[in-house]
């Protein structure tokens, strides 16, 4: 009476102990020899695929007598003639996210009916996985600890890359890859250690083989560039074949402080001044990077302000003058905070065709265009011209008209605005009259004649002119009016020009006569001494005749003065 027995093997594709990678099929194959001299019927294998089913999948349907309930897969054994044999074969997929993982499966024979391993009924097919951390040592102290902290241009940053063998297989063919376009930006890399190489901006580390629970590392190093201000090194690194890395483990970023400066002024740069205004400059700081700026220091060159104005004292807080340079230190300022300071000067007496003008230069790690750092303020500068038609000197009659002209040029460095000439009339009024009315922007009060000068540009020049006629009247007088400018301006000529008329004319067209001299009355005749005694008869004609003297003398009066009055 042969009593039935057989062993069980199974096996695997790859065999058991090999390194599988996620993607990669697993096929394994369950064998059963009848090693006795009865037939061998109604034996069952079990297969505990929980170890297998948790990182890979069944590649499609149990073959014939293959049973899979949850993750127990049986096999019902075919009869088996004395010494026969029978396989039966699955496969499975291992899953994408299998790293680190090991698929172990082990088969069992039916309990107390003959069977036994042959070998091994168990299989195990590790899966690789490394860990990769990049750290960064800023300021040199050896240790690497350094992510998130400030650096500044010149500094020397040294990266470090390790991996880990954290798989029970064993790591080869690993690649790590380090994006350095946010570093190789703003920093120049040192020699590469061995293993390493760069393409453009990103390095690539071919790590060594590693055995289980091994680990290696590389440094590299990169110096900060000098105009590296407001950015922040950046990097990323990347495992392949079977690595990972966290994120806060794989990325570092070191900022570099950097600040935006403006300069401002009110009244606005550009625009005009005179003695005695005042100008209020305002410097702001702004940190425009991603670390706190400590020590920035503004210097704002005064000398072309001082040698015209006069600093309102005392300073603001911060600010310190030394000479013609005043500084300001700027307070430490967090990420995307404001600062700022203003101080005055009031413009000196007397100052005409200068121009106020300063500029600011932040210290290193600021930033200032030229256009927002510099202001000017113009102080006015004109010419006054004033003609007449005809020319100063001449001679004019009663009746005759005289132009007069004034002319405005701008000799200064900004447009002339405001600018105001006076037309003092008086001595020209009393003998002469405005002919027509005034052209635009001159008005007259009294015998002062006003023009508001219209904007001129640097360079430009204006005229106005107005025209009057002699009084009828006016012999023998002088026409004379003065033009002044406002402030800024000065004449040219002497902006005063003067016309005379002659003396009254002679009918004849000569000279007119001297005034005539009243006569001398006739003395009263002496009467002779009567050789008789008077009578009154001989009085008649010595009365007469003195009679007609008088009347001449009136007739030749009153000629005279007929002929003085044409």
């Amino acid at each position: 009476h042969p009593v039935p027995a057989y062993t069980l093997e199974k096996s695997s594709d790859p065999v058991s102990g090999s390194v599988v990678e996620p993607g990669v099929s697993i096929t394994y194959t369950l064998t059963v020899v009848n090693t006795s001299d009865a037939v061998l019927t109604g034996r069952v294998v079990t297969d505990d695929l929980s170890g297998v089913l948790a990182h890979a999948s069944l590649v499609g349907e149990p073959a014939e007598g293959l049973s899979l309930d949850g993750e127990v897969l049986t096999w019902a054994v075919p009869t088996l003639e004395a010494g026969a044999s029978a396989s039966v074969s699955y496969t499975v997929l291992v899953n994408d996210d299998a790293r680190g993982v090991t698929l172990r499966n082990v088969a069992t024979p039916g309990e107390d009916d003959g069977g036994e391993c042959e070998g091994t009924c168990s299989t195990e097919h590790p899966v690789p996985l490394f860990t990769l951390a990049k750290s960064v040592d800023a300021d040199g102290d050896g240790v690497f600890d350094d992510n998130g902290d400030t650096v500044m241009p010149g500094d020397t940053l040294s990266y470090q890359l390790t991996v880990t063998n954290t798989s029970e297989a064993v790591v080869s063919g690993a690649l790590v890859t380090d994006n350095l376009a946010g570093v190789l930006a703003h920093a120049t890399l040192g020699e590469l250690p061995t293993g390493a190489t760069v393409s453009g901006t990103t390095l690539t580390w071919a790590v060594p083989e590693l055995g289980v629970g091994e680990s290696v590392t590389i440094t590299y190093r990169v110096t900060v560039k000098d105009d590296a201000w407001s950015s922040v090194l950046t990097n990323v690194v990347t495992p392949s074949g079977g690595g990972v890395c966290a994120p806060d483990e794989c990325t570092t970023e070191n900022p570099v402080p950097g600040y935006s400066l403006v300069k401002s002024s009110d009244p606005a740069s550009g625009t005009a001044v005179k003695s005695g205004d005042t100008v209020t400059y305002t410097l702001t700081v702004t940190n425009t990077s991603e670390a706190v700026v400590s020590g920035a220091v503004v210097n704002d060159d005064l000398a072309d302000v001082l040698d015209n104005a006069t600093l309102t004292e005392p300073l603001a807080a911060g600010l310190t003058l030394a000479g013609s340079a005043l500084t300001w230190t700027v307070p430490e300022l967090a990420v995307g905070a404001t600062v700022s300071v203003s101080y005055t000067v009031t413009v000196n007496a007397g100052q005409v065709g200068q121009s106020l003008v300063n500029v600011a230069t932040p210290s290193d790690g600021g930033v200032c265009p030229p256009d927002e750092c510099t202001t000017m303020h113009p102080i006015p500068s004109f010419t006054l011209t004033k003609v007449s038609d005809p020319v100063t000197g001449s001679t004019v009659r009663p009746g005759d008209e005289v132009t007069y002209t004034l002319t405005v040029r701008n000799t200064g460095s900004a447009a002339l605005v405001g600018a105001v000439v006076t037309d003092h009339g008086a001595d020209m009024f009393d003998d002469a009259t405005l002919v027509g009315p005034l052209p635009a922007g001159v008005t007259r009060d009294g015998s002062t004649l006003t023009w508001a000068v219209p904007e001129v540009p640097v360079g430009g020049s204006v005229s106005v002119s107005y025209t009057v006629k002699v009084d009828a009247d006016a012999w023998e007088v002088t026409l004379l009016n003065v033009a002044t400018p406002s402030e800024g301006g000065v004449c040219e000529t002497d902006c005063a020009p003067e016309l005379t008329t002659p003396k009254l004319p002679s009918s004849n067209g000569g000279p007119p006569p001297p005034a005539p001299k009243p006569p001398t009355p006739p003395a009263p005749p002496v009467p002779p001494k009567p050789l008789l005694p008077p009578t009154g008869a001989d009085s008649l004609p010595l009365a007469v005749g003195a009679a007609g003297m008088v009347l001449m003398g009136l007739t030749f009066v009153r000629f005279s003065n007929r002929r003085a009055r044409s």
